[in-house]
């Protein structure tokens, strides 16, 4: 007999689920793994993880194999010892869209400082002093600066360049309230170590995220 699941809305800090009676199903720590039914929320995406279980969930007529999707963000998939290509590829696939979904959820401005306006630095050195929490990250002599679905990328080297020494910016924005410095990610997974080794623009945003700061609605 199936047990119909009713889909709500939860306050959560994670970007994806993934729903399954097993125990061997690794994702980073922006994603849930869970065997709990009851948590299915509509708003992020969802894989459910065996067929009898997504029978169980949302019935028969809902879980077809050819189209897996069973609502704008949930899907599901074969068990490995079911259909183990699918399970990997489907698995896969899923962390993909996770991670392609938080990119796009964040905004990207570069701050030119040689050739921008003084009205547009006196703009962003307001906006650094607000008082609204951010996250400073900082990689390969750029520095990446999160706030409000935005991160603010400035080159170090070209702060040098207009004769201005690093050094004294970092004391300045560190002298900032509710401004934190992240200076490495080891406390990380090596998985999502791994997915964000080519784009330190969300670094700074997910950071913020797995330090409470912020609470997805």
């Amino acid at each position: 007999m199936a047990t119909f699941v009713k889909i709500v809305y939860l306050c959560t800090m994670f970007f994806g689920r993934i729903i399954t009676r097993s125990k061997r199903i690794e994702a980073n720590e922006l994603i849930d793994v869970t065997s709990d039914i009851a948590s299915i929320d509509p708003s992020i995406p969802t894989l459910i993880v065996g067929k009898q279980l997504a029978v169980e969930m949302f019935g028969a007529d809902k879980v077809k194999v050819l189209n897996k999707n069973i609502d704008k963000n949930i899907s599901w998939t074969f068990l490995k010892t079911e259909r183990r290509s699918d399970f990997e590829k489907d698995i896969s696939n899923f962390k993909n869209d996770v991670m392609r979904r938080i990119t796009k959820s964040v905004k990207y401005y570069y701050v030119d400082v040689i050739t921008s306006s003084a009205y547009k630095m006196m703009r962003f050195v307001r906006m650094l002093a607000d008082g609204r929490p951010k996250t400073v990250f900082i990689r390969n002599n750029n520095m990446y600066i999160y706030v409000d679905k935005w991160v603010f990328g400035v080159s170090l080297d070209d702060i040098e360049y207009i004769g201005i020494n690093r050094n004294k910016v970092f004391s300045f924005i560190k002298r900032l309230r509710n401004v934190r410095f992240v200076y490495d990610n080891k406390n990380w997974s090596i998985e999502l170590k791994r997915e964000t080794f080519d784009n330190a623009i969300i670094v700074p945003y997910i950071s913020f995220v797995l330090n409470n700061d912020f609470l997805r609605m």
